[in-house]
């Protein structure tokens, strides 16, 4: 599977405050280029689009992914702390739908 981020996540990973977890990141985006979306803890579906977190303890973040099971593309999109996860999900599922509407490309690029 093709894996992307996408530019947003990019310019959030540039900030000093996330400069210690580029390793924790990198580590994560390995293992979902070995294991794929077996890797991912499945949030929510629509239609061909998934919407799936992997999780880090140390720090306890979260890497959000939504997967395009039709072109077989992983998008990361977000890392997040899990005192923000309720948060964040949502937002997520709100913009799944755009996806569903305008296509993961027109929305991410």
């Amino acid at each position: 599977m093709e894996i992307v981020l996408v530019p947003s996540f990019k310019q959030k990973l540039e900030k000093k405050k996330y400069q210690s977890h580029l390793e924790v990141i990198f580590k994560l985006i390995k293992k979902l280029e070995r294991l794929g979306e077996s890797s991912v803890k499945i949030l929510d579906a629509q239609g061909k689009y998934l919407l799936g977190e992997m999780r880090s303890k140390e720090p306890p973040y979260r890497l959000y992914v939504i997967i395009d099971r039709e072109k077989k593309i992983i998008f990361a999109v977000d890392w997040e702390h899990k005192e923000h996860q309720k948060r964040i999900i949502s937002k997520l599922r709100g913009g799944l739908s755009s996806v569903i509407r305008l296509g993961l490309r027109d929305i991410f690029t």
